[in-house]
């Protein structure tokens, strides 16, 4: 509802720029000109405009934190991040499984052989980075927003003129909508890629740098631009595995194709420049892959998200599957989540018309992403000119590729359409392009209407904050990290035991997880640990004995209540209905 009701509002503001825009007369436009100008200096340096557009995301993303506050985990996903970021900190690949694993059961992490997250380890390394130069895992998010920016300036060069190439980065910089119930922005740079654990941007960087080298490889073949379109592969099979592979396949059709096309396939420096370099980092990534696999799993070739799969998941990947095997859980409350919310876009699917709804969702989700309102026009200018233009048609059938295969999968949000994203704003910024071309009655409103598109995005940006910040307030990830400081107020060390009290909404209440542990669980200041029955508690109550022991009680329907485990012996507390 949110998220209508705004996108309503950017449509007015982008109605009353285009109004503004067609009224304005010509010397308020010289004047803008004259203005703009004094950017070419900067968009007219290859590495000086690769350079603003990198330090500007990345300061940007600093100043939206310091704004709205330094973003907490609220999410699955981010935690589980968050715990290889902080294995990978302290000099590890996994850890070693507990003895009492089974109460630090979560959700996308894996227990057994080892203790890790089942994430692809980018997004983790990344956080790592942060965690270890700047003292917290969000400087890593800050840095790869920044990295990804630059990267996508660098790849708009190859494909554009440098000036579009600079404008087509800068109006990725200015979209910022809601998205869902997100307690972030939602925008690509300064929304939640920047503001959340969750990735998005390592990929978008993988994304950028593969189709920043394509389009030099074919032009002249040099080891830089191999390199680079080697390491960008490599980034994709280490952040979004298949929906890198699927986005890259485009790729590596096209390079040889035109190759043989252009009679250059067969020349020695080919395979010595492009072939050999690129060859070299995909088997070093290969290589890696394989021994991180098998140091947590045990297997190289058992990814760790896919023995997660085969102990936790209840639904296939694809709608298309049969449906998995039953599965037996030691906690309720995890299989209330994958049983109800992972389980049921599964069997939505399985209808004509939930297919349908399913599928508008997913497209709905992605416009209101990468388009919105504002951007929908001057997208629309494309379209004539689709069989006309190399670049865009290579781009749609890329995007067309990649969306008709992900609309497969049960669920889809827009980080993991993050290696799409390069080609989407190259899209948006030949949009623009052709839309400079309109004209009305011999008059060129195109040239007005350019200039509109931007304004109406700063002006939404301007409102976006302006609400966040009137309608300012605590959210579960605030209230979770109170409940932290409070308890590490005390001396010594703490053991947490968390009951959910029963509610109608169990699939929802599954997201709004407490237990979450560091690497090396027996040293932690609290350790996180979900209450079962009393002869287990009592184990783990004898193994933490030097710990002071608490009890957190989570009920959707009233306030939390945390009180010493030993006041709960005989308390009325023991007597509530609760999830085992």
């Amino acid at each position: 509802m949110y998220g209508l009701i705004y996108n309503l509002f950017e449509l007015s503001i982008f109605a009353v720029a285009v109004v503004a825009a067609l009224k304005a007369p010509e010397s308020a436009f010289i004047r803008s000109r004259q203005l703009l100008n004094k950017f070419d200096r900067i968009a007219l340096n290859p590495k000086l405009a690769i350079i603003v557009c990198g330090l500007l995301a990345m300061i940007g993303s600093l100043g939206v934190s310091l704004l709205l506050g330094i973003p907490e985990p609220r999410y699955h996903d981010e935690f589980s991040n968050l715990l290889a970021a902080q294995t990978f900190a302290i000099g590890r690949i996994t850890n070693p499984p507990h003895p009492m694993w089974i109460h630090f059961e979560t959700f996308h992490v894996i227990q057994q052989p080892s203790y890790a997250s089942k994430f692809p380890p980018a997004q983790g390394l990344i956080l790592a980075a942060g965690q270890i130069i700047g003292g917290h895992p969000i400087v890593g998010v800050w840095i790869s927003v920044g990295l990804a920016c630059a990267a996508l300036c660098w790849m708009m060069q190859a494909w554009m003129p440098r000036r579009w190439a600079f404008f087509g980065t800068i109006l990725l910089l200015l979209q910022v909508r809601f998205y869902h119930n997100f307690p972030y922005a939602p925008g690509a740079v300064l929304g939640y890629w920047s503001q959340s654990y969750w990735g998005g941007a390592v990929a978008f960087l993988g994304g950028a740098l593969v189709f920043g080298a394509l389009p030099r490889i074919l032009r002249e073949t040099k080891i830089f631009d191999s390199l680079m379109l080697g390491v960008g592969l490599a980034i994709l099979a280490n952040s979004r595995p298949f929906e890198g592979f699927v986005t890259s396949i485009a790729t590596t059709i096209a390079l040889p194709c035109l190759m043989i096309r252009n009679k250059c396939f067969w020349r020695r420096e080919l395979f010595t420049q492009v072939f050999f370099p690129i060859s070299i980092v995909l088997v070093l990534t290969a290589g890696a892959i394989g021994w991180y696999n098998h140091r947590i799993t045990g297997n190289a070739f058992q990814f760790p998200y896919l023995l997660h799969s085969k102990t936790y998941m209840a639904a296939p990947f694809f709608f298309f599957q049969n449906p998995l095997p039953l599965k037996t859980y030691n906690h309720e409350l995890i299989r209330d989540f994958h049983t109800g919310w992972e389980l049921k876009p599964y069997l939505s699917h399985q209808t004509a018309w939930g297919l349908l709804l399913q599928t508008g969702h997913k497209l709905l989700t992605l416009w209101g992403f990468y388009l919105g309102p504002t951007l929908t026009i001057p997208f629309l200018a494309m379209i004539p000119f689709f069989w006309k233009d190399r670049r865009v048609r290579f781009a749609l059938a890329t995007c067309g590729l990649t969306l008709g295969t992900l609309l497969t999968v049960n669920w889809i949000f827009p980080h993991h359409v993050a290696p799409l994203t390069a080609l989407v704003s190259l899209l948006i910024g030949q949009s623009m392009r052709q839309m400079r071309l309109w004209k009305w009655m011999g008059k060129r409103i195109g040239c007005r209407l350019v200039y509109a598109v931007p304004v109406a995005l700063t002006a939404s940006l301007a409102l976006f904050f302006c609400l966040k910040l009137w309608f300012l307030r605590e959210d579960w990830s605030q209230l979770r990290m109170r409940i932290i400081a409070q308890i590490n107020a005390q001396a010594g060390q703490h053991l947490v035991f968390v009951r959910y009290v029963r509610s109608d909404r169990n699939y929802l209440r599954s997201h709004f997880e407490w237990v979450y542990n560091e690497p090396d669980i027996d040293n932690a200041k609290i350790v996180w640990a979900r209450e079962m029955n009393r002869m287990k508690d009592r184990e783990l109550l004898d193994y933490y004995r030097n710990r002071s022991a608490w009890l957190l009680i989570h009920d959707d329907n009233n306030p939390l209540i945390l009180v010493p485990y030993s006041q709960t012996i005989e308390s009325d507390i023991l007597t509530q209905p609760r999830v085992p």
